[in-house]
This record gives structure tokens, sequence and C-alpha cells, in this order.
């Protein structure tokens, strides 16, 4: 891939291993398009920004990036924080949601400059489930890691965007990720998933990355 537009057309149309998950950013509908085009705003921005740091989640959560398209954010963050410009929408017209992952990851974005900021992705970019690729509310979707079959396409997935940008450091937020990258990025570094009881131990070693005091 050359450009954030080929990119974002390989992404749409690649088919998920089973029916178990869902590629949000494919088709016709209102909500695909939403998403793709708030992607491509977002990895345009970041190769404005040229980063040097990569962090790679396991997989879009239901409150956040499924909705949103933008891997670690929520629909609160997209429209509220400068970063996006107002440029993002959201798929619906209701109050946006929150999820916690995607506010305390910006939290932590919002103490570094913005040419600091890191990638984000997932190791898998599309929603597990464990229900069928039919549902296609959050509400009637819950949250699973991804299977080996779906990480394996995740990392096939993941070896196309990095011809976008030029990184230099990879760090996995959550095992599953961690476990799958290690053989392939031997230099990959670790950071706690701030769910689960996990936020402050995330924070720090954030802070630790970035020298914050």
């Amino acid at each position: 891939m050359n450009t954030v537009d080929s990119f974002i057309d390989y992404l749409s149309k690649l088919e998920t291993p089973d029916s178990m998950s869902l590629n949000m950013y494919y088709g016709n509908s209102k909500e695909a398009e939403v998403r793709r085009e708030n992607l491509r705003f977002y990895l345009n921005e970041m190769k404005r920004i040229d980063p040097k740091y990569i962090f790679i989640g396991e997989a879009p959560g239901r409150w956040g990036c499924f909705l949103t398209g933008i891997p670690f954010t929520d629909e609160n963050t997209m429209v509220n924080n400068p970063f996006f410009k107002g440029e993002c929408k959201m798929i619906s017209e209701i109050i946006p949601h929150k999820e916690t992952s995607a506010s305390i990851i910006w939290e932590c974005l919002n103490k570094i400059p913005i040419d600091k900021y890191p990638l984000m992705w997932n190791i898998y970019p599309f929603h597990p489930s464990n229900v069928d690729f039919t549902h296609h509310t959050p509400e009637g979707r819950g949250n699973r890691k991804p299977n080996g079959k779906e990480c394996n396409l995740g990392k096939e997935t993941l070896k196309e965007l990095l011809e976008l940008y030029k990184i230099e450091q990879f760090y996995a937020i959550g095992c599953k990720s961690r476990d799958m990258l290690k053989s392939k990025y031997n230099n990959i570094e670790y950071l706690r998933h701030p769910s689960f009881g996990g936020a402050n131990i995330f924070r720090e070693r954030f802070y630790n990355i970035y020298n914050i005091k």
C-alpha cells in the first residue's frame, strides 16, 4: 500500500475468517461509510505527524472503535478532542458514547505534544464477538478476544498498514497482541491494557515511555 486511500479500500474488502466477527468497514451502509471516512481522516493525520511509535491493541471495542472506526477512540473523544478538528462523524445523532479504555488512552495522549503521538491499531482490525456478522449494533455484540485465525489475518493487515509509516518502536497493548507479534517484531514492548483494573499500570508505563513526571 502506498496511500491511505488504497489501504482503506483494501481493508474494506477483506473477508473475516468466519461469521463470528464483523468487518465494520465493509459495504455501502451509512455506518460503514462513516467508519471508513473517520479512519481515513485519522490515518492521514498520522501521516502528517509521521509517528515513530505504534500502539497495537487486540480488537475494536463495541463502544469505541466499532462505532468510530478509529482504534482506541470512542465517540466522546472523537467529537470533543481538538485532534479531530470536528472533521469526524458519529454514526447516530444521540449523545456520544464513552469507552473506558479509549478515555484513559486519550487522557494520556493529551499529556504529550501531538507530534509525538503514536499510531494506534489493533492486531485484529474487525470486531470479534459471540454473535455472528448479522448483528450490527453494539448493544447486540459482546466483545471477545480475537482467535488465532483472526490474528493471522490481522498480521497481514498490519503489514500493509506499516508500508505507510516509518515505525521504529512497537508497543503491544494487551497480552494477545504481544503474544501474536513478538515472533515478528522481537523488539516489541508490552503495555498493560487499561481495562479491567489496568488503568494505573497503563498510565505509569505510558508516562515512563514519554518521560512524563
